[in-house]
């Protein structure tokens, strides 16, 4: 997963993209922790590439940590 205001220049596209090319050879599931305005787009494209039961998104959260520490991998975005 990954944490961060949705930006279009944070990569998130990106991310989600490389998360549909596995995510059918593997159990796994991709967390989006944060918000912001990318956040329609990505969600859109998750319906889209139907993955909805596989991308979850937490919205803003005040402290993200513990989000960040659940995850098995951490995506640390920017292009």
């Amino acid at each position: 997963g990954t944490a961060c205001i949705f930006r279009s220049w944070k990569g998130l596209m990106t991310l989600l993209k490389a998360f549909s090319l596995i995510e059918d050879k593997h159990d796994m599931v991709l967390f989006f922790i944060g918000d912001g305005p990318m956040r329609p787009l990505l969600q859109k494209e998750v319906l889209n590439m139907r993955l909805k039961d596989k991308v979850y998104f937490t919205g803003f959260l005040d402290n993200p940590l513990p989000a960040i520490a659940s995850l098995d991998v951490f995506c640390l975005l920017s292009t």
